[in-house]
């Protein structure tokens, strides 16, 4: 489960994306040489672009150079996949905008500028609605003007997916420029006597209501689409290839057997134990068969001595209105050994913070599975890993088998690497309340929200019982998510102040656990900035940030709200009071899980987490665009390259980094498309 993401998506965790504010920078041309480092790219309205490296990647010896040549290969070609997973008309759309941007000569300048603005906000959004807040993205220029546009395009030699042009963009109109039609991709929350399924664009359901599912079995929750038959029952439309004998194909078949092809190839130069999930993995997608993907995780997470390893699949639910429907994802990785130590020393006493947790007994582990916990380095991501990409990630995430088998938390160290080099000065200052509290984020905050990050995957996710039969989330719906990382989060906060930390070497004092603190309410006001319409927040993460933060203000003193020369702080008084109410929390959201407690689930969302402060929201947007803060960052990635000598055998796989945009999405859509 992905920790403050945004992205898992956020991570899940990731107040990074929050903190570190962007900068102007130029564009510069690809580099092979990590000496020559640009990490800031262009900024697209809201959104930072940012390169990330990977430097370890020429250490490798060329047998895992190929496997992880085989594995990013397999990785990008699901991209597609999740693209279309968020709207029926996604992928039609990005080709057409491709076609135009790459045929524009005639074209209106200003016409043309407004259509790559859009494209460029598509291709980091993964399609036409916006990662955080889900809510549709339109273009500047006039429906007219992009008709004109695109048949110029055509002249200049373009090809769309359909003949008639003009004809098609005319039955796409409202889909693409039309704010209030299809406004949402995801909306958990639609208001009084309306449903989240249909006011949800996003592509898991057609036609289909919630009272269409009363009384109908899901054999495929988390690898189908749900649709109508026309007599009126549901069908599911499994994500799979078939077996070319009894199981028929499914949806996406074309981009599972190119996966599976080259998930083959990484299997046969892979370990033995990775070799053997991978072919767990291949068999999950020729059948769709939730037993095989069981089969691969349990197999996956015993994979413990990696120095290759891929996340890779439908994983995370946030897509989801009932929280059930996963959404493709990749995460090749390599190994970080010198930043994993701490990491393995947090996973080694799990025992000793579930026993100390603030819940009741029975909601305590009593027997623990080895839990694997490293620092990464991403190679390449896809899906809904990228270009917004979490900072870390917890898997898997079925409960039992992180019960029986364990689990694997991953820290990206050279994301996170990238985010801390792409920010300028100005975000302290600004928010601050004042130069102590400047002087002590200065000093101690990145240590701390490392620490913090690190307790929210390996403990937060990790630990907890449940009392009731099968996954919690099908009785949580659509609050399992926020509880989820509202969990994770009090877990990390909670302990953060824990004595183990310090006995471990974490640090010397509570200063970096006291900066954490501050910053995580500061991060309350600062991620409103990203809710530029309505007064609603859909993403997981930043509901649950929310939450936190505003239940400690209601029920305690330990926050106070300050204002000074119109500028609004949320200034942390007292952090043993804070704790305090951590744990409080925590013990009621605990118990809330373990019971698959619903109407209390929705009751404390509902109450802290969902509505925000227009006003305040006004103010935060104004204050950061005043610094030139970025919303959040989305990523360009490494590039991999093999090399052949005259036989056709892989003697190098060369590693570069384009550090353009344009370029490699471009190179994307041509290279994993049909």
């Amino acid at each position: 489960m992905k920790r403050i993401k945004t992205g898992i998506i956020m991570f899940a965790l990731c107040y990074c994306l929050a903190m570190l504010p962007s900068c102007k920078g130029e564009k510069v041309e690809a580099v092979e040489n990590t000496e020559k480092k640009k990490y800031f790219l262009e900024k697209v309205e809201n959104i930072k672009v940012v390169q990330y490296y990977c430097d370890d990647f020429d250490d490798l010896t060329l047998q895992e150079k190929i496997l992880a040549y085989y594995l990013y290969e397999a990785a990008l070609w699901g991209r597609d996949i999740k693209i279309d997973q968020g709207h029926r008309d996604a992928l039609e759309i990005r080709k057409i905008l491709e076609a135009v941007i790459t045929h524009s000569k005639g074209i209106d300048p200003r016409v043309l500028e407004d259509i790559t603005l859009y494209t460029k906000l598509f291709w980091l959004n993964n399609g036409m609605y916006n990662n955080n807040t889900s809510r549709k993205i339109v273009p500047r220029c006039t429906f007219d003007a992009f008709v004109e546009a695109a048949l110029t395009a055509q002249k200049n030699g373009a090809t769309f997916p359909a003949g008639d042009i003009k004809k098609r963009l005319q039955e796409l109109k409202k889909i693409i420029f039309y704010p209030d039609h299809e406004t949402f991709m995801v909306n958990k929350n639609p208001g009084p006597g309306k449903d989240k399924l249909l006011e949800s664009a996003v592509n898991f359901y057609v036609d289909v209501s919630e009272k269409d599912l009363e009384g109908f079995t899901e054999k495929y929750p988390l690898n189908s689409r749900l649709v109508k038959n026309p007599d009126g029952s549901l069908a599911e439309e499994v994500y799979r290839i078939g077996d070319g004998k009894d199981i028929p194909p499914g949806k996406y078949a074309e981009y599972l057997e190119k996966i599976n092809l080259y998930l083959e190839k990484a299997a046969a130069v892979a370990p033995p134990k990775t070799a053997r999930a991978l072919e767990l993995l291949r068999t999950f997608f020729m059948t769709g068969d939730p037993g095989d993907f069981r089969a691969y995780n349990i197999a996956w997470v015993q994979d413990k001595s990696f120095k290759i390893d891929a996340i890779l699949g439908f994983i995370e639910v946030y897509m989801d209105p009932r929280a059930a429907k996963g959404e493709f994802e990749a995460v090749i990785q390599l190994l970080n050994q010198d930043e994993s130590i701490m990491m393995e020393k947090i996973a080694a006493n799990a025992r000793y913070f579930e026993q100390k947790s603030p819940w009741e007994d029975k909601f305590k582990s009593e027997e623990f599975s080895p839990r694997v916990a490293t620092a990464i380095h991403c190679i390449v991501e896809s899906g809904g890993a990228a270009p917004l990409t979490p900072v870390g990630i917890n898997l898997p995430n079925d409960p039992h088998i992180r019960a029986d088998y364990g689990s694997k938390s991953v820290i990206l160290s050279n994301i996170n690497e990238a985010y801390h080099n792409a920010r300028v000065p100005g975000y302290f200052k600004e928010f601050c309340w004042d130069d102590e509290e400047i002087e002590l984020a200065e000093k101690y905050e990145t240590l701390g929200w490392k620490l913090e990050v690190a307790l929210h995957e390996i403990i937060g996710h990790g630990s907890g019982k449940v009392q009731v039969e099968g996954d919690p989330h099908k009785y949580l719906s659509e609050y399992y998510n926020t509880l989820e990382e509202t969990r994770a989060d009090l877990v990390a906060l909670y302990f953060l102040f824990d004595e183990k930390l310090k006995e471990i070497g974490a640090f010397e004092n509570e200063k970096p656990a006291v900066a954490a603190y501050k910053a995580y309410a500061r991060n309350v006001i600062l991620q409103l900035r990203r809710i530029k319409e309505g007064d609603q927040l859909e993403d997981d993460h930043m509901r649950n940030r929310q939450l936190v933060v505003n239940y400690i203000m209601d029920n305690t003193d330990a926050i106070e709200v300050e204002k000074r020369n119109g500028k609004t702080y949320y200034r942390l008084v007292n952090p043993q009071k804070m704790r305090e109410a951590i744990g409080t929390l925590l013990g009621e959201v605990m118990r809330i899980k373990g019971e698959g407690d619903y109407e209390a689930a929705g009751a404390l969302i509902e109450k802290y987490g969902v509505k925000i402060d227009t006003a305040l929201r006004d103010e935060v947007v104004r204050r950061c665009e005043s610094i030139g803060m970025a919303d959040y960052a989305g990523f360009v990635q490494p590039r991999l390259e093999p090399v052949y000598d005259d036989s056709g055998e892989i003697i190098n796989v060369k590693i570069s980094y384009p550090c353009d945009l344009t370029a490699q999405m471009l190179e994307y859509s041509e290279k994993y498309s049909f």
